[in-house]
């Protein structure tokens, strides 16, 4: 498998965050100046990107953007403590949720498409109705900062991850039970689980990716190769074996858990990779940069 560089378009401003929609037909990026942009996808086609929607009011700059599993909703965080719910069919703003002072750090959506769960600052994992704008639970962990999120699509598990290097479980089946596993000894930046939601990846400033069976609630695997803190974690929509991550290092890797290392380096950037994500096929892969970059890259 080798992945070669399809397209890119230069935003001009750093990319905080992006994502692609389930269906593959929308991708959207969350920039640093408070915009949040979505394009209509078809790589197929000789135009990749089509531009859909540019959405501002995001004061003080995107945290992270996520599509429901409908692909008819996106959800943005913001440093200024609030979620925003826009709807793809229209292009509008359905609902504006108001968060803890830095309470919103990374979102992830729940399996029903109207649940959005975060966390952030005061260590707490929240979820609200996206719908109604109101809080559904909140779960306690530890009074450390949260810096990372990720729902399985089994509709069982939401981890969270803290900037101690700490990962907790919470079995949303079992009254959000909560399992901590001790992983990483740095900050965790990003968590992905794989498509039958039985193993999770993390990603820490320790240069670590661990994977963790979820059977056993530890870690199994560890892998290393990159040169500086590792930014974002991805598991393949498609297969149970791959993932990418990326880097400070300015690269992209792609990574075996059957073979246990490193099958494909991308080094197409010249600054900080901040997010790299599987398309919904498995065949693109989009990054963003911190120079403004956002790219793709494809093994077709």
């Amino acid at each position: 498998m080798s992945y070669k560089e399809l397209s890119y378009e230069d935003l001009g401003e750093c990319i905080s965050s992006i994502d692609f929609s389930p269906q593959g037909d929308y991708m959207a990026a969350g920039l640093i100046d408070e915009k949040v942009i979505v394009w209509k996808t078809d790589f197929t086609a000789q135009q990749s990107l089509e531009e859909a929607y540019r959405w501002d009011g995001h004061s003080m700059g995107v945290i992270d953007v996520k599509f429901n599993n409908l692909g008819n909703r996106l959800a943005v965080s913001s440093l200024d403590s609030h979620i925003r719910v826009w709807d793809l069919d229209f292009g509008s703003k359905i609902s504006e949720v108001e968060c803890p002072p830095m309470g919103n750090w990374k979102l992830a959506f729940l399996c029903d498409g109207k649940t959005v769960a975060t966390s952030g600052e005061n260590g707490k994992l929240s979820t609200y109705d996206i719908q109604t704008s109101e809080k559904i639970t909140t779960q306690d962990s530890v009074d450390v900062y949260s810096t990372a999120i990720a729902a399985s699509s089994d509709d069982k598990f939401v981890a969270s991850a803290n900037s101690n290097g700490g990962i907790f479980l919470y079995d949303i089946k079992d009254n959000w039970k909560i399992f901590k596993i001790n992983a990483h000894n740095k900050i965790v930046r990003s968590l992905s689980f794989t498509q039958d939601c039985l193993k999770l990846v993390s990603v820490s400033d320790d240069l670590n990716a661990k994977v963790i069976d979820l059977t056993k609630m530890e870690p199994i695997m560890n892998f290393q190769g990159h040169k500086g803190n590792i930014n974002f974690v991805d598991c393949s929509p498609v297969d149970n074996k791959l993932f990418i991550t990326c880097s400070y290092d300015k690269t992209i890797k792609l990574w075996d858990m059957n073979q246990k290392n490193c099958v494909e380096t991308i080094s197409y950037h010249q600054d900080n990779v901040w997010a790299a994500k599987f398309n919904n096929t498995g065949t693109i892969i989009g990054s963003a940069c911190e120079n403004g970059f956002l790219a793709f890259h494809t093994n077709k």
